[in-house]
């Protein structure tokens, strides 16, 4: 005996409606709110090479975790030039939906001096300062601006002498190296810094 289509559609209703509620049921898969900040790691650009005055070729790059590895975001980060002289693009970033904050730093004008940065915040619940790593990176001299014969040149002596030539380069930041070259007959000898 067949039903009467009135009768069967509360039937469905119902079965259409228990099957919402259940497919609405929370899935235990909510985001976590993250702690304070309790550590930022390194990502990338931490000793980096680069030449005397001139910004790093890959930015830095930190992810601020609490203490249960969730990333905290919108975590005010600063960045700042503790050794070298050399500066940074904006000083502070504001962590992503990923933890992840990033800066550019041009490299202080002295090759071979210590270049350090370190990472700090304030924490958003105490006011507390932290300290959270330190980027290093290697200063290198860049290609001379220019060379200027200090003296030597045009020496009259015995036959075959060996003949001082002292020179100056410029870096295009300023840098200053001499250098002394030992010539026998026109011959470039040895050449070493003065």
């Amino acid at each position: 005996m067949l039903q009467s289509p009135h009768k069967l559609r509360p039937l469905a209703t119902i079965s259409l409606l228990a099957s919402l509620a259940f497919a609405c049921k929370d899935s235990g898969t909510a985001p976590v709110k993250a702690g304070p900040p309790a550590v930022v790691r390194i990502v990338s650009g931490d000793a980096q090479p680069g030449k005397v005055g001139e910004e790093l070729p890959q930015p830095l790059v930190v992810k601020v975790m609490d203490a249960n590895d969730n990333s905290v975001s919108g975590q005010v980060i600063n960045f700042r030039v503790t050794a070298g002289g050399g500066t940074v693009f904006g000083g502070a970033s504001s962590t992503n939906s990923q933890g992840i904050a990033q800066e550019r730093w041009t490299l202080g004008t002295v090759a071979g001096a210590p270049q350090a940065l370190e990472v700090r915040a304030v924490d958003n619940s105490t006011g507390a300062p932290l300290v959270f790593g330190t980027f290093t990176a290697i200063a290198n001299a860049g290609p001379p601006a220019s060379a200027v014969k200090e003296g030597g040149d045009a020496q009259a002596g015995a036959a075959a002498p060996l003949s001082p030539c002292r020179s100056l380069s410029r870096s295009p930041t300023g840098t200053a190296t001499r250098y002394q070259a030992l010539q026998y007959r026109g011959r470039l000898l040895r050449e070493r810094e003065a």
